[in-house]
């Protein structure tokens, strides 16, 4: 192990050891900064061959990258789980602190989202495409279905079922006691 003038350490092995005990406050390997707070600072920083593939910012976002390919997890304090295939285009987003929901993204106009219902209260989630940002195209369609047979399939040839049902009631409750209703309905004027 060398150190050289500019600070960098120079091991020529390739393992490092912790002599530190097992125990309830025990850390491996501590790793301490001066006190960043730039946005493009990085506590922490992981290589191959001169190409980051693994990350910890100022903030204690976690990046895990593909530089190959230019796809990447980040994981935020802030924001959740992120799974980019850009920095424009998100393919999964779970838990962002604004709206604590699931997206699904494949454009910036072909999404689906997973969010809590806010109206009425009480719980429940919808489940929607993304509305549309101009005027170029009809509302997003959204398709629900059973899962499709297999296409060389010998003996079971049939399609699976769709079930849209409404929750149980309380048994024994001191109210009304039935079970929620399953209602269709076309769209309403905004």
């Amino acid at each position: 192990m060398s150190v050289r003038d500019d600070g960098n350490v120079n091991f020529g092995f390739g393992s490092l050891s912790s002599g530190v005990a097992n125990g309830a406050s025990a850390v491996a390997f501590t790793l301490n900064d001066p006190s960043y707070s730039t946005s493009t600072s990085k506590l922490f920083q992981i290589k191959n061959q001169g190409d980051a593939v693994f990350e910890v910012n100022h903030a204690g976002t976690t990046k895990i990258l593909n530089w190959d390919s230019n796809k990447y997890a980040t994981i935020d304090p802030y924001q959740g789980l992120d799974i980019f295939y850009s920095d424009t285009n998100s393919d999964v987003s779970i838990g962002s602190s604004s709206s604590r929901s699931l997206r699904i993204v494949s454009s910036a106009s072909n999404q689906l989202s997973l969010e809590p219902l806010t109206t009425p209260t009480g719980g429940g989630f919808v489940v929607r495409p993304q509305p549309m940002i101009n005027d170029l195209n009809l509302g997003s369609p959204m398709y629900v279905s059973g899962g499709n047979a297999y296409q060389s399939a010998v003996s079971n040839l049939v399609g699976g079922t769709l079930y849209l049902t409404g929750g149980a009631g309380a048994s024994g409750s001191a109210g009304l006691a039935n079970g929620g209703d399953v209602k269709i309905d076309g769209g309403t004027l905004s």
